[in-house]
């Protein structure tokens, strides 16, 4: 190739040939099938990555398995399915299951990187920032005081603590006079602090209670005392991944699409880890009620697959089952 004519090309390729010939560079072209499977299928992967979408907006559960072996482009397609995803106007999150950084089976980690990597359709917000921006932008049509109209765009099923995170996100403090702060009964009103405690607070990190239900006193969150604020087990956080969906969907998005990588991390993990991660995988691919705010998508080898079908599920137990 003409070196003149390669930043031509560079300019006029689209996006799926130019990560399909970075994904070339990065992993050989030892592969021949690989390599077909790299230059070819994007009318295919459009298709049933959309099929999904209008899927997602019939309130259906959608979600996608890309399979193949190692070297043969599933995290190329994954890349190409997020920028169409976001070019439609879905929020994304692509996540790789290093069991050693986000085991799947511990779902609180899991709900860390995918807040952590979010994406929102031409923006750089991150979740706070963009539900705040998003609530601003409602002033004048959402009564906040007494928290009125929030419901409207936080779903029933959001868990209590999140949903109290969020209602506080979108309130001010309770304006105190000088002579009030000074009072004993509110040494605790650190209006500085509290942003920091709700931002983390929403990203999943590891808080002490007092503190928060201090910051949710002092922004006027009147119903954070009716339900506990510790989240235990997987499921506040795989409920508050579908409600976020939903709530997605109420402020004006498609949906989220969640992009995991290396799916077959599931199978290298004890019998009994394996199991809580089939689990959370059941809850993703056949809910009992539908999650009609997220769109899972996962690649995986073929290995995994026959690991699935070959498991000796009588030796997949809990502790609460033996």
């Amino acid at each position: 190739m003409d070196s003149d004519n390669f930043p031509g090309l560079l300019e006029n390729s689209d996006n799926f040939t130019l990560r399909r010939a970075v994904e070339r560079l990065r992993d050989g072209l030892f592969d021949p099938f690989a390599i077909q499977l790299l230059t070819a299928r994007e009318a295919q992967l459009n298709k049933v990555f959309d099929k999904g979408a209008r899927q997602l907006a019939q309130n259906q559960s959608p979600h996608l398995c890309i399979c193949g072996s190692y070297g043969q482009g599933k995290s190329h397609s994954l890349t190409y399915i997020r920028e169409r995803a976001l070019e439609q106007g879905f929020v994304t999150s692509q996540v790789n299951l290093d069991p050693r950084e986000i085991p799947f089976h511990d779902f609180r980690q899991v709900y860390r990187a995918l807040v952590s990597q979010i994406r929102f359709p031409g923006s750089d917000d991150t979740l706070v920032q963009c539900w705040q921006r998003w609530v601003g932008e409602r002033e004048q049509k959402v009564n906040l005081k007494n928290n009125m109209g929030l419901s409207e765009c936080i779903p029933e099923s959001m868990p209590h603590f999140f949903k109290s995170v969020l209602t506080a996100l979108a309130q001010e403090n309770i304006p105190l006079s000088r002579k009030q702060k000074g009072l004993k009964k509110n040494v605790t009103f650190r209006p500085r602090e509290f942003p920091w405690l709700l931002a983390s607070a929403l990203k999943g990190e590891s808080l002490p209670v007092f503190r928060l239900r201090h910051a949710l006193k002092y922004r006027q969150v009147s119903f954070y005392k009716e339900a506990s604020l510790v989240c235990r087990g997987w499921q506040p956080y795989f409920q508050a991944v579908a409600s976020l969906g939903r709530m997605f969907q109420n402020m004006g998005f498609k949906g989220w699409v969640l992009l995991f990588d290396e799916g077959e991390s599931i199978g290298q993990r004890p019998v009994n880890i394996r199991r809580k991660s089939y689990m959370i995988l059941d809850h993703c691919f056949s809910p009992t009620a539908p999650h009609s705010g997220i769109y899972p998508i996962f690649a995986f080898t073929d290995d995994f697959f026959v690991q699935v079908r070959s498991e000796d599920y009588e030796r997949v137990y809990t502790k609460q089952e033996q």
